[in-house]
């Protein structure tokens, strides 16, 4: 393997300026004007809640709701002007906001509502989700299964920080559903309150063996095919770079924040910018060289990189994940590099635009090799 391959791994992203030092920022859209205000005690009465809200949310958010109000003083529709960018947190503020009353100086009117959605009482505890995977029988790989497994979780009424958990849909895998749920058992909550009985988390757990062979058989045809044929030759200059069709691993960019500097096998990139707000993390230097080691066709290790932009960096909070790795070209017979580029924004929508710009110009149209 040459030192370049992994040095240069922030490649196209770091050479694209992605850190958006030099970008002039589009301007944010100007509130709809309104003539009506919300009535502070109907809205004390009636505040928004979750009855069932994401397991990995841990954290309050802030929208904005545009109230509609007819002529006799009513509400005739909300709509969202400044999303969550959560459905089930943008429904309840719209139906929070039905309810209220509010004061025009003239009707037919409008109010725009800054809503605020505090955190969840209880929050996961990621240890114990990291700890705690669902571990599926051999037999599932053997039977190439694929499925998922919906979850209902309600902590808060145990003094273990457990949550009485129930199976919401079934994957129509038995032994499957049965990992999921030995799994969430063990998984752990902190709350600062007694849960409300309506309150729920949920959550789905996804497996997928279809292109999964067991470990034995992918050991087996490692060796056959290396004793068939001779490595396909590796070529650089055919590297490409393409979006990454695989989700991210958590849904807002502060997960990431607090999540992926305690993986064992992540490092602070020495590759570091000095942008303030920047943080780049990447796949540990013990990691890259255990793969170097169990391999004797890698000519560049999977390299994960993810790019954390926190305040005060304007593009704050949000994640760019890069993917290195080598594929075989079906065109060429050769092996060449690939980088795989998704993100995750919570910023505005005109920041996010931006990121999403940015790597549009950057990845190549897929094919069926990659």
């Amino acid at each position: 393997m040459k030192r370049n391959s992994y040095s240069l791994r922030l490649g196209v992203l770091a050479i694209a300026g992605l850190c958006a030092c030099d970008l002039v920022h589009a301007a944010e859209p100007t509130p709809t004007s309104s003539n009506c205000t919300v009535d502070a005690d109907s809205m004390a009465a009636s505040p928004v809640a979750l009855d069932s809200y994401d397991l990995h949310l841990d954290y309050e958010m802030t929208l904005e709701v545009l109230a509609t109000i007819d002529k006799d003083g009513k509400v005739k529709d909300t709509s969202i002007t400044r999303s969550s960018r959560n459905r089930l947190v943008d429904r309840a503020a719209m139906t929070a906001a039905k309810r209220w009353r509010y004061h025009c100086q003239a009707t037919p009117g409008t109010a725009l509502l800054t809503v605020r959605i505090p955190a969840p009482r209880c929050k996961l505890d990621m240890d114990s989700w990291r700890d705690h995977r669902p571990v599926y029988p051999e037999q599932l790989r053997r039977e190439h299964a694929r499925g998922s497994v919906e979850l209902n979780l309600r902590p808060g009424g145990s003094a273990n920080g457990s949550a009485d958990v129930s199976l919401k849909a079934s994957s129509g895998y038995t032994d499957a559903d049965n990992a999921v749920l030995d799994a969430a058992r063990k998984w752990r909550f902190t709350c600062n309150a007694p849960s409300a009985p309506t309150q729920t988390a949920f959550t789905t757990e996804q497996f997928n063996f279809s292109d999964r062979p067991s470990q034995e058989d992918l050991e087996k045809s490692a060796r056959a095919e290396r004793a068939k044929r001779k490595t396909p030759p590796f070529n650089s200059d055919l590297k490409t770079t393409v979006r990454d069709a695989l989700p991210m691993e958590y849904a807002h960019a502060k997960q990431f924040f607090e999540s992926v500097p305690k993986r064992n096998d992540v490092e602070l990139s020495k590759d570091q910018q000095d942008t303030p707000g920047l943080a780049v993390y990447t796949t540990s230097l013990k990691e890259v060289m255990r793969q170097i080691l169990a391999s004797d066709q890698l000519e560049q290790p999977n390299v994960t990189t993810w790019l954390m932009f926190m305040p005060p960096h304007p593009w704050a909070p949000s994640v760019v994940r890069t993917r290195s790795e080598t594929i075989t070209d079906e065109a060429s017979g050769q092996r060449r590099p690939i980088e795989r580029v998704n993100y995750v924004c919570d910023s505005s929508p005109a920041n996010c635009a931006q990121i999403e710009s940015r790597i549009r110009h950057m990845v190549e149209p897929v094919s069926a090799t990659h």
